[in-house]
C-alpha cells in the first residue's frame, strides 16, 4: 500500500511539474506574441503620424517608426529565446535600424558635412554590431569555463568516492552526481 501511495504521489508531482513547465512555456509564448502585436500596433500609430510631414522629415519619421518597431520586436525575441545569441542578434537588428535613421538624417546635409555624417553613422553601426558579437563570445566563453569547472569539480568528488566501498561508495557517487547535475 505504501509503495502504491508513494508511486501515486511521484506520478502526481511529475504531472504537476510537467503542467507547470508547459504553462510557463505557454505563458511565455503568449507574452511574446503580445509583444509582437504591440510592436506592430505602435508602428502603425507612428507611421500615421508621419503622414502629415513632407520630404526628408517624413522619411526620418518613418525610419524612426521602423526603429521603434525593430527595438520592441528584438527585445521581445531576446526575452523569449533568452540566449546570448538572441541578445546579440537583437542588438545588431536595432543597430541596423538606427543606422537607417542616422543615414536618413544625413540626407539633409551636403558636401563634406554629409560625408562626415554618413561615416559617423556607419562607424556607430559597426561598433554596435562588433560589441554585440564580442559580448556573445564572452558570454559563451564564460559558460564553457563554468561547465569545465563543474566537470573538474565532479571528477574530484568521484575520486574522493574511490576511498569508500559498497553502499557508502554508491551513496558518495550519487551525492556527487546530484551536486554536479550528472
Amino acid at each position: 500500500m505504501n509503495k502504491l501511495l508513494s508511486g501515486l504521489l511521484i506520478t502526481i508531482v511529475s504531472i504537476s511539474a510537467y503542467t507547470n513547465a508547459f504553462a510557463a512555456t505557454a505563458e511565455a509564448k503568449l507574452t511574446y506574441k503580445s509583444a509582437l502585436e504591440h510592436a506592430d500596433a505602435e508602428y502603425k500609430i507612428n507611421t500615421n503620424k508621419c503622414n502629415s510631414l513632407a520630404s526628408n522629415a517624413k522619411d526620418v519619421c518613418i525610419e524612426e517608426a521602423v526603429l521603434a518597431r525593430t527595438t520592441l520586436k528584438a527585445q521581445a525575441n531576446a526575452d523569449y529565446e533568452n540566449t546570448p545569441k538572441a541578445r546579440a542578434t537583437a542588438i545588431s537588428d536595432v543597430a541596423d535600424a538606427q543606422y537607417a535613421v542616422d543615414k536618413e538624417k544625413c540626407n539633409t546635409k551636403v558636401g563634406n558635412d554629409k560625408d562626415v555624417c554618413m561615416k559617423q553613422a556607419k562607424a556607430t553601426n559597426v561598433t554596435s554590431i562588433a560589441n554585440a558579437k564580442a559580448t556573445n563570445k564572452v558570454t559563451n566563453a564564460r559558460g564553457e569555463a563554468a561547465q569545465s569547472t563543474n566537470d573538474a569539480d565532479y571528477q574530484v568528488e568521484i575520486e574522493k568516492c574511490d576511498g569508500f566501498a559498497g553502499p557508502s561508495k554508491a551513496a558518495c557517487i550519487a551525492s556527487a552526481q546530484t551536486k554536479y547535475g550528472k
